[in-house]
């Protein structure tokens, strides 16, 4: 089905391509047209409109030939395709066939494409959007330029070690093109970047420039992992602790399948949230790190105010120490999502992927506390 569907993109993007290209080059010649489409025509010169719309098939075109941001080329060809259907049934006859080809292509690759916008159909599109947009928890926001110093980039060896292990083990080779999906600080990626070639999206600036700093060799691309379409796939995709932040089901559903729209079929994603409902436990945590000048220790508490729901917090108070010799303590509550492991493979499996769930493996922790979801697209 993969290969029918690059064919279809292929051929759609071709002639789109062709045909705009024959207006500004004129290599293909066509019958006199009858009277009424002769005047229609006229019109749409006379209005400066051809160039507009030919230039949008060249561009399209070009963008489907090439695979690169699919889902927007067929957006922009979709009030085209429309055009054409109405032309060839009011007006011109003639050359119905290759209306009809470009319209079945059109609708297959928005079937093929749907996660891609299933979220503008979405009943909370309009909320999901408001929240994309809001700056969430203080420490990625106006505090973000502090990340380093309460979280290290050393402290995260084992950890990328362990999780490059199973997105290498899970995906068909090659391996070698990293998307990660939430990627904050960037230090994940300060070690996985060594083995694959990666892309970074998170939809803090504030963290962005953090880890431009840690990674300057990798892309980054500001973006939400509920909305984000970067219009190309890599063969793994990565989603740390970030996708905690997503409290219903909806979001968690939109980020799933931001994964499966950017994962190659044969290749490999890995989901590593803080916690799943049947092993979360109220915890307590400290620590922070010396920098130049300025220094960082912290508090954190972890509990469920309402077992009830499908959320938890994590409230953090942070005691910052400027260059200066001044301090400051600044408290931050962050709300994360609380799903159950069946939720998680139920909707891994809804969007697509095989998955299972593999405990996560760390000297420092007690084994069993914590797992992660390891997917395969399938071929």
């Amino acid at each position: 089905m993969e290969r029918a569907i690059a064919a279809a993109r292929v051929l759609l993007g071709a002639t789109f391509l062709v045909f705009g290209a024959n207006y500004f080059l004129g290599f293909i010649p066509f019958p006199e047209p009858a009277p009424r489409v002769a005047e229609l025509q006229g019109l749409l010169r006379d209005l400066r409109m051809y160039p507009v719309f030919k230039l949008a098939e060249v561009l399209a075109g070009a963008l489907l030939v090439l695979g690169r941001a699919v889902p927007f080329a067929l957006l922009l060809l979709a009030p085209i395709v429309v055009n054409i259907v109405l032309f060839h049934a009011f007006l011109e006859p003639r050359g119905w066939p290759l209306g009809a080809l470009v319209t079945a292509l059109e609708l297959l690759l928005a079937w093929a494409y749907w996660p891609s916008f299933r979220p503008l159909f979405a009943r909370g599109a309009a909320r999901a959007s408001r929240v994309a947009g809001s700056a969430g928890p203080r420490f990625y926001a106006e505090l973000a330029a502090w990340w380093p110093l309460f979280s290290a980039p050393a402290d995260y060896a084992e950890e990328a070690a362990f999780h490059e292990r199973l997105l290498v083990g899970a995906c068909e080779p090659p391996a070698q093109t990293l998307l990660e999906l939430g990627s904050g600080g960037g230090n994940n990626a300060s070690y996985l970047k060594a083995r694959f070639r990666t892309t970074l999206v998170d939809r803090s600036p504030g963290m962005l420039e953090v880890s431009r700093g840690l990674n300057p060799e990798c892309e980054h691309v500001l973006g939400d992992m509920r909305s984000v379409r970067l219009g190309r796939e890599f063969d793994c995709v990565f989603v740390h602790d970030a996708i905690s932040y997503l409290t219903t089901e909806e979001d968690l559903r939109s980020a799933l399948e931001t994964a499966w729209v950017h994962c190659r079929p044969g290749g490999a994603a890995l989901f590593a949230p803080d916690h799943v409902r049947e092993t979360f436990g109220p915890s307590t945590g400290h620590g922070g790190h010396d920098g130049d000048g300025r220094a960082l220790r912290y508090l954190e508490w972890s509990w469920d105010p309402d077992p009830g729901d499908g959320t938890f917090v994590a409230d953090y108070a942070f005691l910052l120490r400027e260059p200066d010799g001044s301090t400051r303590v600044e408290g931050d509550r962050h709300v994360q999502g609380l799903f159950p492991r069946g939720l998680w493979l139920r909707l891994l499996a809804d969007v697509g992927f095989d998955a299972k769930s593999v405990p996560f493996e760390h000297s420092e922790l007690e084994p069993g506390k914590y797992e992660v979801f390891v997917a395969r697209r399938p071929r």
